[in-house]
């Protein structure tokens, strides 16, 4: 008899796991903490998540006002319409 463990192993198929049609089953039996859990579930359902990589404003504005004379241009970026 063959070893089946698609159902609790995602890396048994050949497609994404939350592709499979276990997936449920998959994501019971993950070894991920409950807001992982759920952010997985959403990009099921939604195709996406969205997270907060915490990246603080000080790092931003330094690394904007680092490539601010790194990136010009004459042309312009966007053309109105007329």
């Amino acid at each position: 008899m063959v070893n089946q463990t698609y159902y609790v192993c995602p890396n048994s198929l050949a497609v994404p796991w939350i592709e499979s049609p276990f997936f449920e089953k998959l994501l019971a039996s993950a070894s991920l903490n409950l807001e992982e859990k759920e952010l997985v579930q959403f990009f099921a359902e939604n195709g996406y998540v969205t997270i907060n990589p915490e990246i603080p404003l000080e790092v931003i504005d330094m690394v904007v006002a680092d490539l601010k004379d790194k990136y010009t241009s004459s042309t312009p970026l966007y053309y109105p319409p007329g």
